[in-house]
């Protein structure tokens, strides 16, 4: 998480809800996950999707969700509403590091 503030805080860019970060190494040793998408954070209270600050302006919260390289490479073909839409179907562990990428179809195709 620090790469990941140290690279905002740099960069001066927001994330949005359905960018694709891509991490220097897997989240864990031989892991799968290999890039973080913003997403809505589904599993807190719809209040839980913006906050107000101080100066009144409004922030949209986002929830960096570990995906691996294939996830990655669905999500800038087919956009994120798609994966999102197959995360939903196929219901996989968001929370579990080793878990496995999602069944996105054929190996072989090019989404």
């Amino acid at each position: 998480m620090e790469w990941v503030a140290e690279r905002l805080v740099t960069s001066r860019e927001a994330v949005l809800r359905g960018d694709v970060i891509m991490l220097p190494i897997p989240l864990t040793p031989g892991g799968a996950m290999k890039a973080l998408n913003a997403a809505l954070p589904v599993y807190f209270d719809d209040d839980f999707a913006s906050v107000v600050l101080e100066n009144g302006c409004e922030v949209a919260l986002v929830w960096l969700v570990p995906i691996g390289s294939a996830e990655a490479a669905f999500i800038d073909r087919r956009g994120w509403d798609a994966f999102e839409r197959e995360l939903v179907r196929q219901d996989p562990d968001l929370l579990d590091l080793g878990r496995a990428e999602t069944d996105l179809g054929c190996p072989r195709c090019r989404y």
